[in-house]
C-alpha cells in the first residue's frame, strides 16, 4: 500500500519500492500488528471515498475523480482487505461510495468483480440491497442487461421491504433505462416516472432528478415528440448547470444534441457535442467522450468532411472499447443516422482510405481525441506519438 501525504490532495506524495514494501509487509506480519494497520488503512480510505461521493454531484467532480484515481491502489488494498477479513460493511460502503468513480473512469469490470465477490458473503438485507444495486449498475454499463435486471430486481424488492426509497429509486431508474434500451417504451416511461417521483419525495437528489428528466426526454424523442423532449431535457440541463454537475450537464447536452440532429439542425448539435467533449475532458469522463465523438462524426459527414468523420468514428470505437462497454445504448434513438453516415463517407473515400482513417482514429489517446474533436490539433493522428 502507498498512502498519500495528505487527505486533501495537492500535496507531495511518498511512494515505496516494491521490494521494500514486501519486506516491510513481512516485518509487519511478524510483529502481529498487520491486522491493526490494515484496519486503520481501510478506515482512512473509506473516509476518503465517502468524502468524495457527494463531491461527484458538484463542480469539484473532476478534482475528486483525479484524487481517487491517484489513490486507486490504496482503495483496492482497502477493498481487498475488507473482503478477505469479512468486513462486509466496510466493503459495501466502499462500493457505494465508488460506483460513480468506477463508472466514469472505466473501472467497471473491477467494480463489478468486487461487488460480486461481496455478494458471496452472508449480508444483511440492507447491505445486500446496496451491493446488488452497485453490481447491477456495473453490469448495465458493460452491456450485460440480463445480469443487470436480475441484480436490480432483487435490490428493488429488498429496498421496498426495508422502506429504503433511495435504493429503490436507483434500482427503478436503471430498470427504466433497460426498458428504454429494449424499446419497451410503456414500461420505460412508467419506471422513469416512478424513479423521478421517488427522488423528488426523498429530496437532496437533484443530480439524479436531472438525469431522469434527460432520459424521459430521450423517450419522448423516440416517440417523435421533439418539442416535449427538448423541454424535458432543458429542465434537466438547467438543474445540472445549477448544481455545477458536469456529468449531468454532459448527459443533458447529449440528449439535446440528439433532438437537434433529429430536426436536422447539425450546427446546434455540434455546439452541444463540443461542449460535451470539453466537459468530458475536465472530469476525465472516458465513458461519455466516445458518444460525443460519434455525434461529431455525423456532423462532419453531413458537412462533407469525410476523412474527419471516419477518424472520429474510429476514435469513438477505440474509446468505447477501452472503457469495456457500450455504456449509453439508450442515448441513441436513431442509430440509423450513424450507420447511414458511415456508408456515405465510406463511399466517398473508398475502402482503403476509409480503413486507414478508421485505424488512425482508433489509435488516438483520450487527450488526442479531445484535441482532434475540438479542432485544436488538425494534424493527421499518425504524425504524432
Amino acid at each position: 500500500m502507498t498512502a498519500g501525504a495528505d487527505q486533501d490532495g495537492g500535496g507531495t506524495r511518498y511512494g515505496m519500492l516494491e521490494p521494500v514494501r514486501q519486506y516491510a509487509g513481512e516485518k509487519l506480519e511478524e510483529s502481529g500488528e498487520a491486522g491493526l494497520v490494515s484496519r486503520s488503512h481501510a478506515a482512512l480510505f473509506l473516509a476518503l471515498a465517502e468524502r468524495a461521493y457527494p463531491e461527484f454531484r458538484g463542480p469539484r467532480q473532476g478534482e475528486w475523480m483525479d484524487r481517487l484515481e491517484q489513490e486507486n491502489g490504496n482503495l483496492r488494498a482497502a477493498m481487498s482487505w475488507a473482503l478477505a477479513a469479512g468486513k462486509v460493511e466496510i466493503a459495501t460502503r466502499l462500493g457505494w461510495a465508488l460506483w460513480m468513480f468506477w463508472w466514469l473512469r472505466g473501472h467497471k469490470q473491477e467494480g463489478r468483480r468486487w461487488m460480486e465477490a461481496l455478494l458471496e458473503h452472508n449480508l444483511s438485507a440492507g447491505l445486500r440491497t446496496i451491493a446488488l444495486a452497485v453490481a447491477g449498475q456495473m453490469a448495465f454499463t458493460q452491456g450485460d442487461y440480463e445480469s443487470c435486471e436480475r441484480y436490480l430486481q432483487e435490490s428493488l424488492e429488498l429496498a421496498r421491504e426495508l422502506g429504503d426509497a433511495i435504493r429503490a429509486a436507483h434500482a427503478v431508474y436503471v430498470l427504466g433505462l433497460l426498458a428504454l434500451n429494449s424499446q419497451d417504451l410503456e414500461t420505460a416511461r412508467s419506471r422513469l416516472e416512478e424513479a423521478l417521483n421517488l427522488y423528488l419525495e426523498t429530496g437532496g437528489n437533484d443530480q439524479m432528478v436531472a438525469g431522469v428528466r434527460s432520459h424521459l426526454g430521450t423517450l419522448m424523442l423516440i416517440q417523435g415528440d421533439h418539442d416535449q423532449a427538448a423541454a424535458m431535457m432543458e429542465e434537466g440541463l438547467a438543474l445540472a448547470r445549477k448544481l455545477g454537475d458536469r456529468f449531468s450537464i454532459s448527459n443533458a447536452l447529449y440528449s439535446l444534441a440528439q433532438v437537434a440532429q433529429a430536426r436536422g439542425d447539425h450546427d446546434s448539435a455540434a455546439r452541444r457535442f463540443e461542449e460535451g467533449v470539453t466537459l468530458s475532458e475536465e472530469i476525465g469522463d472516458r465513458s461519455n467522450l466516445g458518444y460525443f465523438l460519434e455525434g461529431l462524426a455525423v456532423v462532419a459527414g453531413v458537412r462533407g468532411e469525410a476523412n474527419r468523420s471516419v477518424c472520429l468514428f474510429g476514435s469513438a470505437e477505440g474509446l468505447q472499447e477501452a472503457v469495456e462497454a457500450p455504456v449509453y445504448d439508450y442515448f441513441e434513438p436513431n442509430r440509423s443516422l450513424y450507420e447511414q453516415t458511415k456508408i456515405s463517407v465510406r463511399s466517398r473515400l473508398g475502402e482503403s482510405a476509409f480503413e486507414e482513417a478508421w485505424k488512425q482514429g482508433q489509435a488516438m489517446t483520450f487527450e488526442r481525441a479531445v484535441k482532434y474533436a475540438l479542432k485544436e490539433d488538425e494534424a493527421s493522428p499518425t504524425t504524432r506519438p
